[in-house]
């Protein structure tokens, strides 16, 4: 026995000699299509599953290749859309959360992490989300513009900082938990900004020179935190 490639699918399958170029699933399917006049829609769709390489097995080229015969979605094609729209939605979901608390900093709220994220009010009260949000919303109209204006004026100072320091150190506050990977230690020839935006990093309070960073883990269930001095 010889390990062959067949010609439409890409994949490896053993044969008795090397004349063979298709798979017995596909010859087999090719004969099926010959009887029923329909050789020629069939190569298309062979064709047409392969460039979309949405299988792993023979089993599931055929049954991808079947489909498209029927004019329906392949299963393993639907499943590969699945896995998009949800890590679309994730992503939608996390910029969500990272513009709530860009509101929530603006207006002086700050996360805490105290055995699990805890948010204060600018007096030190420790509030929820939603009554945050409505001491927000009965803001008076000049109090919103003179918080966001202190607050602009903050991000201003920061931004400054980052673009004219050569380096950043970076340090992991809990090593127990290092499950997003970001590196730590001395980092140099990349911007901070450039680098928040490569490891998708939400700025969580910035304190003079030292900024405090989070990263989301990958199943939304947590957060590693790091510190981030400039100087």
């Amino acid at each position: 026995m010889v390990q062959i490639i067949c010609q439409h699918s890409g994949l490896e399958f053993e044969a008795e000699s090397r004349r063979s170029k298709l798979h017995p699933l596909v010859a087999e399917m090719k004969k099926q299509w010959s009887k029923d006049g329909r050789f020629r829609e069939g190569d298309k769709a062979l064709d047409t599953v392969k460039i979309s390489g949405n299988y792993a097995t023979i089993e599931e080229y055929i049954e991808s290749v079947k489909a498209h015969m029927a004019g329906v979605e392949s299963p393993y094609l639907k499943a590969k859309y699945d896995r998009h729209a949800n890590r679309d939605e994730a992503t939608e979901a996390r910029a969500a959360r990272y513009r709530q608390n860009d509101l929530l900093r603006a207006h002086g709220f700050m996360w805490q992490n105290e055995d699990g994220w805890v948010l204060f009010a600018p007096g030190g009260r420790e509030v929820t989300v939603d009554q945050a949000l409505e001491e927000i919303n009965g803001k008076s109209r000049p109090e919103l513009k003179q918080t966001v204006v202190e607050f602009l004026k903050e991000q201003l100072r920061v931004l400054v900082l980052i673009e004219k320091a050569p380096g950043f150190y970076i340090r992991h506050n809990n090593n127990s938990t290092d499950y997003c990977g970001v590196p730590t230690g001395y980092i140099e020839g990349v911007s901070l900004l450039a680098f928040l935006n490569e490891w998708e990093l939400e700025t969580v309070s910035a304190i003079a020179d030292t900024l405090t960073l989070r990263a989301e883990w990958g199943n939304s269930e947590g957060y590693d935190t790091f510190t981030v001095s400039l100087s």
